[in-house]
């Protein structure tokens, strides 16, 4: 991965939170570290401790939101295990697209190793490492959306940002829909069936995203076709 420098303020905000979580290191992951963050961003970062509190926080910051875990090495060992199955933005794509910004004693780097040894001795076929992608890009999809409504709910974006980036993650769901269906799909007879089979279900999810009347239900159409390709996924795994 190529390391981009995270902007000063991101960072002097970042440092003065681990000072009050008391962090032996810190790592920022998300949008801020890959270089996709825009004005409707927050800050993705994770806390690692040897021994404390463990803490979940969402607060703003010299300017920024910060979405912040604060978890024991233990407990990012114990999250990296479980990566592949949990359906939610995986501690192993955190601690592989993540970029470190505090370690002590070089503990989270080498969570870090772990995590890109596991990750290169995982998934093998060019089919599964697409699933696995697919899947990712579903789950940061999904907080990303929940976190535009959460900080519209609490008022710290304005309503009409919030559906901006909710509609923004739907369709982003919505080709990553397609992709799941069609990338193996190789010949003629696979994309009709594709077509026959699967194209009346997002035409349906289309249908009832353009229904929804407030941001609520638009969440909880994303979150079925989220749950769709999840289902999608694991099929495929088994076949």
């Amino acid at each position: 991965m190529t390391v981009r420098p995270i902007n000063e303020n991101v960072l002097a905000a970042v440092s003065k939170l681990q000072c009050d979580v008391h962090a032996d290191a810190a790592l920022i992951y998300g949008s801020y570290a890959d270089g996709t963050a825009d004005e409707l961003s927050d800050v993705d970062v994770l806390f690692a401790i040897h021994k404390g509190k463990e803490r979940h926080g969402y607060l703003e910051e010299c300017g920024f939101w910060l979405d912040y875990k604060c978890l024991t090495f233990d407990q990012v060992r114990e999250d990296l295990k479980s990566a592949y199955a949990m359906n939610h933005v995986p501690m192993m794509n955190a601690l592989i697209d993540g970029i470190i910004v505090l370690d002590c004693d070089n503990a989270l780097s080498e969570l870090q190793q772990q995590a890109k040894a596991l990750w290169n001795g995982g998934p093998s076929s060019p089919e599964s490492r697409e699933l696995y992608a697919a899947k990712v890009d579903i789950m940061k999809m999904v907080h990303n959306a929940e976190r535009a409504l959460a900080r519209a709910t609490r008022g710290a974006l304005p309503s009409g940002l919030a559906r901006i980036k909710i509609d923004q993650m739907f369709f982003g769901i919505v080709g990553r829909y397609q992709r799941i269906h069609l990338v193996w799909s190789s010949s003629v007879l696979g994309m009709y069936k594709h077509s026959r089979t699967h194209a009346p279900g997002l035409f349906s999810f289309l249908e009832a995203y353009g229904g929804a009347r407030d941001d609520k239900t638009r969440m909880e159409v994303l979150h079925s076709l989220a749950d769709s390709c999840f289902k999608s996924i694991n099929l495929r795994k088994r076949a």
